[in-house]
C-alpha cells in the first residue's frame, strides 16, 4: 500500500528555474480569476470559467480541504521574481492500492508555448517518482486539446487509451472524448 504520510504531513514546496510550486493563499485569488476567468483557458477543464472573485475564493478553500483531506495535493504555480500566481499542477485520484496517481494542471495564456508546462509538470513527475512510492502516473485529457498531448507526449508519457463519448461535458451540455497517458517510474526515472 502506498505511504502518502510524508506528502500529507507538510506541504511539499517545489521549486524550478523559474518557479516555485506552493499552496494557494487567500491573496492568490484575483490572480487566480485572472486567468480562470478565461474561456481559452477552461476549455478543455471540468472547471467552469470564473466570473467572480468568490469563486477564486471557494476555489482556494477546497484545494486547501482536499489537501487536509489526503485527496490531492494542488500546488499554485508562483513566480520566483513576483510570487505571481500563473497557473496549477496537482498530483490526485491517488490510488494507493496500485501506486497509482492523476496528474493535472492548467495555465494562464500569457504563459502559454514558454516551455512553463514543461518545466511544472516535469519537476511534480520528479516529486512523484523520488519522493513517493508512486509507480505511475497518468493524465486524463481531452484528446481534442492538442498541447497537452504535445506536453505528455514530450515528457515521454504513452497513450494508453482513448474513449469515446465516456465524459459528459456540463458545460457544453455533450458528450465528449477523453484519452489516457501513462508514465512508468522506471520510465521517468531512467531519463
Amino acid at each position: 500500500m502506498l505511504d502518502l504520510s510524508a506528502t500529507f504531513a507538510e506541504f511539499p514546496v517545489l521549486t524550478t528555474e523559474r518557479f516555485i510550486l506552493r499552496p494557494f493563499r487567500e491573496s492568490d485569488a484575483e490572480a487566480i480569476l485572472a486567468y480562470m476567468s478565461n474561456p481559452a483557458v477552461t476549455k478543455y477543464l471540468p472547471s467552469p470559467t470564473m466570473t467572480h472573485i468568490d469563486e477564486a475564493l471557494a476555489r482556494i478553500e477546497r484545494n486547501q480541504q482536499l489537501y487536509k483531506d489526503q485527496e490531492a495535493v494542488i500546488w499554485g504555480i508562483a513566480t520566483r521574481d513576483a510570487d505571481t500566481i500563473i497557473g496549477n499542477c496537482l498530483l490526485f485520484s491517488f490510488q494507493s492500492e496500485h501506486f497509482r496517481a492523476e496528474v493535472g494542471y492548467s495555465l494562464s495564456a500569457d504563459y502559454w508555448r514558454k516551455g512553463v508546462a514543461t518545466e511544472v509538470v516535469s519537476r511534480t513527475l520528479d516529486y512523484a517518482f523520488n519522493e513517493t512510492e508512486l509507480h505511475s502516473v497518468y493524465a486524463n485529457i481531452d484528446p481534442r486539446n492538442e498541447a497537452s498531448q504535445y506536453l505528455l507526449e514530450k515528457l515521454g508519457f504513452v497513450k494508453e487509451a482513448h474513449f469515446k463519448e465516456d465524459y459528459f461535458d456540463a458545460k457544453t451540455q455533450t458528450f465528449t472524448d477523453t484519452a489516457i497517458y501513462s508514465m512508468l517510474r522506471r520510465n521517468w526515472v531512467g531519463r
